[in-house]
């Protein structure tokens, strides 16, 4: 049951983050085997996106499948973009069923102006980021490629939310949940729903009004456990739902504009 908190907690963190602001665009993130590699196993990673003629900073952090330590095991790259951009690592085979995290930020902040004690960016970078404009995460897999895109549309007292995508290995689960804004209590204030996705979608759900301004996680699956096949004691997601969803292979967190 580590993913799905490990979902949670990314939900926790980021209500948490004070310079937290609307998402400012869509990005599109491939994982494929590498040219270099008849094996599969080394993974071309590309990401794809357009931040509407601002300036933005791209951190990317690719992990390997274990690992005892996340910041010095990882690997960590920064990259300032603007307007269109596409970006590409080559991902060493230590990385393959590892995972990976992708943020849009929207300031840097000098080591010098840095008032956080031993902050690990500043020391690697001498800067770190803050203001976090759109994120999203998933595992290393070139048979997993997997693209999300979020749209949402205010209406008369409701919001629209939009979610198309496309994935390689034959579809997926596609779990979703809707927070309203100060949110108190994520369990009973947020809407959950879970859908069968294949290999392209395009699904819409229309949430209240109450939940503008509030946020969304939208997360592709792997599998999907009923209840009744639960074999994990106390899990709150099947007691609330019926079911809990295994093996994150995709997600995407944002504003509900």
């Amino acid at each position: 049951m580590k993913k799905p908190f490990m979902v949670l907690l990314l939900y926790i963190l980021l209500c948490l983050c004070p310079s937290l602001t609307q998402a400012q665009s869509l990005y599109t993130v491939k994982v494929l085997p590498s040219p270099k590699d008849g094996t599969g196993r080394t993974l071309q990673f590309s990401i794809t996106g357009d931040t509407q003629g601002k300036v933005a900073y791209l951190g990317c952090s690719f992990y390997p499948s274990k690992y005892s330590n996340k910041l010095k095991e990882g690997y960590h790259d920064i990259v300032q973009v603007s307007n269109s951009f596409t970006r590409s690592w080559e991902i060493p085979e230590k990385f393959y069923e590892g995972s990976f995290e992708i943020a849009v930020w929207g300031d840097k902040v000098a080591k010098s102006r840095c008032g956080r004690k031993d902050c690990f960016l500043c020391g690697k970078f001498g800067f770190h980021l803050e203001r976090m404009l759109d994120f999203c995460s998933g595992t290393l897999l070139p048979t997993n490629p997997v693209t999300l895109q979020v749209s949402t549309f205010p209406g008369d007292g409701y919001v629209t939310v939009t979610v198309n995508g496309a994935t390689q290995n034959g579809g997926g689960y596609l779990g979703v949940s809707f927070y309203p804004k100060d949110c108190k209590d994520l369990l009973k204030e947020g809407k959950f729903d879970c859908r069968r996705v294949y290999s392209s979608f395009s699904e819409i759900w229309t949430v209240p009004g109450k939940y503008k301004g509030g946020r969304y996680e939208i997360a592709l699956w792997n599998r999907k456990i009923n209840k009744g096949d639960c074999r994990i004691k106390s899990c709150f997601w099947c007691q609330k739902l019926g079911y809990h969803l295994w093996w994150l292979l995709f997600l995407k967190s944002g504003v509900i504009m």
